[in-house]
């Protein structure tokens, strides 16, 4: 029995003695978990909601219900498990069964970096991206976000419809976090991969649609339409015509290469610019982050300082996957959502006060 599950037992069978017991909701299950890991994590998950309700958000002035989730999702040979807990608070003087419209909901959660995370997609080529940090509270880095809608129409812990939420990255060192940021160097080059396979789809399309005949189908065809104009003029003017056509004279070749310059012509302007940039930023400068607009599809310079902008990261799969033993926590996500400019309670902001991260971050240690 390891340090962790020492410490999740003891707190997990510590007497709940400042206030009632927080209602309990019917856990959430989403895959296939063994039964050694499912009680593994709902030990945990003990452990977290003892520490909010004896030492964090103590007193009846808190009264949340809360639930477990538990997730798990197959990548390649490995399973991603994610875990943790759900909890809703419900307005000033509602009841605590009461969750119409709570007031503030908190969730902290295992192994998953979804919260924190989007999508960028950019010519065709996805980049997860991250929100700048505020910087760090409670020795954690922390995060706020605008609300988002949830991955699945039952799961409601990324944001709940509130129009703030404040994030917090737990692990066990801040030094060691479960994603690599991509720098300018890597993001650029990147970027110009993907435009030169967009060009070369561009050009397959081309080729399918404009006709390259023989080069005797179209020697002939020239030799016809030269002798067509000896049926009409002669002389002086005759030799005009004739050099009038060579000169203005397209191959099917010829056709298709000025397709192919005309339509890729905005692709190799951009490739250009890369690789410009490539050749002429500092290496201090390529070795930054990759800051995007959170809407870009096409490269037209980083954003940093933009508002809305997002940096790139790439999560490292050793955080996230586990192999067949029981999934041990590598890093939390803690999630307070609320909306700060509702005046009808003081919950949200009261909530936000009294949370310190840093003793799940001294679970992780153990």
């Amino acid at each position: 029995m390891n340090r962790l599950t020492i410490a999740c037992l003891f707190l997990s069978a510590s007497p709940l003695l400042l206030s009632a017991p927080w209602q309990k909701e019917d856990d959430r299950t989403t895959g296939s978990i063994s039964r050694i890991q499912l009680n593994s994590f709902k030990t945990i998950n003990s452990s977290l909601i003892n520490y909010l309700h004896d030492s964090c958000l103590t007193g009846d002035a808190f009264h949340p219900t809360w639930r477990g989730d538990f997730r798990s999702e197959k990548s390649g040979n490995n399973l991603r498990l994610s875990f943790g807990i759900h909890c809703r608070f419900p307005a000033a003087g509602a009841a605590s069964d009461d969750m119409s419209r709570p007031a503030a909901t908190l969730s902290i959660i295992a192994n998953d970096l979804s919260a924190l995370t989007g999508q960028v997609s950019v010519y065709g080529k996805d980049y997860t991206s991250l929100t700048p940090s505020k910087g760090v509270r409670n020795d954690c880095p922390y995060f706020e976000l605008a609300s988002r809608p949830a991955l699945h129409p039952t799961e409601d812990i990324r944001g709940d419809g509130f129009p703030h939420s404040g994030l917090w990255l737990i692990t066990a060192n801040n030094d060691d976090l479960p994603y690599t940021i991509l720098s300018r160097k890597d993001f650029l080059e990147q970027v110009k991969a993907s435009l030169n396979k967009n060009k070369e789809t561009l050009i397959t399309g081309i080729k399918a649609k404009v006709q390259v005949r023989s080069q005797a189908d179209q020697n002939a065809e020239k030799e016809k339409a030269i002798e067509a104009l000896s049926h009409t003029y002669a002389g002086a003017e005759l030799e005009m015509r004739k050099r009038s056509f060579l000169e203005q004279y397209q191959s099917d070749e010829d056709i298709l290469k000025e397709d192919i310059a005309r339509q890729s012509a905005d692709i190799d302007s951009t490739v250009s610019f890369i690789d410009g940039m490539l050749h002429r930023l500092s290496p201090a400068t390529l070795a930054a982050p990759a800051v995007v607009p959170a809407r870009a599809t096409e490269f037209e310079g980083f954003a940093d300082g933009e508002e809305g902008a997002v940096q790139l990261i790439q999560p490292k799969a050793s955080f996230i996957e586990q192999g067949s033993g029981p999934g041990k926590p590598r890093f939390f996500v803690l999630s307070l959502n609320y909306d700060p400019a509702d005046n009808s309670t003081d919950i949200g902001h009261q909530i936000a006060k009294r949370l310190d991260p840093r003793f799940i971050k001294k679970m992780l240690k153990n």
